[in-house]
């Protein structure tokens, strides 16, 4: 029985520095995460508020408050599908998905960065530190803007 115990502390031991270093590089933001031309995008960022969480609009208002230099304009997932294109090239909006491991899940979210005029959607990795990975992609982007 020690030996069964010491065997699940050593196996343990061994997987939350790998489940941490994980985190970590999911929250790390990349230049592929964000377009190249965004430095000179000066018009307001539309950001769509998903509502993903309890608590997930508080944090979405305060994060770019605090950390988003540039003009933005916040307004729900109702209002964006009833949006009908404008000026706003650049869409910031989240998503989340469910990863089951077993039969435990959790939920887990990334964000994205819409591109209108190209298309394209730049995007984070998933993780469950939603707050913290919305702050470093919006700081991200917020140095392009003073780049």
């Amino acid at each position: 029985m020690k030996n069964l115990f010491f065997a699940i502390v050593i196996i343990f031991g061994f997987l939350s520095p790998i489940s941490s270093t994980a985190q970590k590089k999911a929250l790390r933001i990349d230049s592929s995460m964000v377009p190249a031309d965004f430095k000179e995008y000066k018009d307001t960022l539309l950001v769509v508020d998903e509502k993903l969480l309890i608590g997930y609009s508080k944090y979405l208002r305060k994060n770019f408050e605090e950390h988003y230099s540039g003009p933005y304009k916040i307004i729900s997932r109702k209002e964006y599908l009833s949006f009908q294109g404008g000026d706003h090239r650049f869409v910031f909006t989240g998503v989340y998905n469910y990863e089951f491991a077993g039969t435990e899940s959790k939920k887990v979210i990334k964000y994205i960065l819409m591109d209108n005029k190209t298309g394209k959607h730049y995007q984070t990795n998933e993780t469950k530190y939603y707050s913290e990975l919305m702050i470093n992609y919006i700081k991200e982007l917020n140095a392009q803007l003073k780049s």
